[in-house]
């Protein structure tokens, strides 16, 4: 467990929450009954505190992750200068493993190699057309659909 979760300021009581109800008003929408309210309240404090927990917690885990890194590339260094490819520990094993895989297009490289192969088809002096294919390719990677998402994210 982190170390923050036991700072005094960890057990403070939640501020209260504050509805503008002038607010709510201008907007022509119906108030919540003190229930709904009261109730509404609490699931938000309760958002809140798990909210807190979640951090803390993620930046534990941020910080063995980064160990996790720092150990791993010491192993594989060792391993692969020692030609060493599997080790049996009581934990299990660990395999060293060189792959090839193919490198993720982005949309630079396909702007570049799109360039290239209409450079050399429109040498002959069509560089207006060349233009509009890359016009073209920018709309179709720059124009797709949006969808919208809805989600509650804590501000500071």
């Amino acid at each position: 467990m982190s170390t923050s979760a036991y700072h005094p300021a960890y057990f403070q009581q939640p501020r209260e929450l504050v509805i503008d109800v002038d607010d709510v008003r201008r907007h022509e929408v119906p108030l919540p009954d003190d229930s709904e309210m009261i109730e509404f309240k609490g699931r938000v404090q309760e958002w809140m505190k798990l909210d807190k927990e979640i951090k803390s917690l993620e930046a534990v885990i941020k910080e063995k992750k980064t160990a996790k890194i720092n150990l791993t590339k010491d192993i594989l260094l060792f391993m692969g200068e020692f030609n060493v490819e599997d080790l049996n520990t009581r934990d299990g094993r660990l395999r060293y493993k060189v792959t090839n895989a193919i490198a993720p297009l982005s949309q630079k490289k396909i702007r570049e190699r799109l360039t290239t192969f209409l450079e050399a088809k429109f040498k002959s002096g069509k560089d207006g057309e060349c233009q509009r294919v890359i016009e073209e390719a920018d709309t179709i990677v720059f124009q797709r659909d949006r969808i919208e998402k809805v989600s509650l994210r804590r501000l500071k």
